[in-house]
């Protein structure tokens, strides 16, 4: 499963208050569309083909992410609830820049003693700059 699954995942879990294995899985109880159709805008908004999203999601057909995007497009037009939690699914960091800066402090720490870099000064916060919420 890809890392971007799997917290857009995680995220959608705990907005749509079910499990992953719910959302992930192949049933096609109506409870679940709303979090899944979510997840497929989600993917689409970030830039991902169609029979991408349908490959991610057990090998579905493109027409099927297709229809997916759809319903929420609607759903969330009738909704503001849903609307804010598709913009909290879309809105979710992927990236590593999601560390804290003592994280990337210690990650840093550990890759300069494996190459031998020296230690930077004490008073030298650039990492501040790189670090964003």
């Amino acid at each position: 499963m890809s890392e971007t699954k799997i917290r857009l995942l995680n995220k959608a879990s705990e907005l749509f208050d079910l499990s992953v294995k719910e959302i992930a899985g192949n049933a096609r109880y109506k409870y679940l569309m709303p979090a899944r159709f979510a997840m497929y805008k989600t993917l689409r908004e970030r830039g991902w083909s169609y029979p991408r999203i349908g490959k991610l999601f057990g090998g579905k057909d493109h027409s099927t992410i297709i229809h997916g995007v759809r319903r929420a497009d609607y759903m969330i037009e009738k909704d503001a609830d849903y609307a804010a939690k598709v913009k909290a699914l879309t809105e979710t960091r992927l990236t590593p820049t999601a560390l804290t800066k003592e994280e990337v402090e210690a990650q840093l720490l550990a890759m300069r003693k494996k190459t031998g870099i020296p230690e930077l000064e004490e008073d030298d916060d650039w990492l501040g700059d790189l670090i964003r919420d």
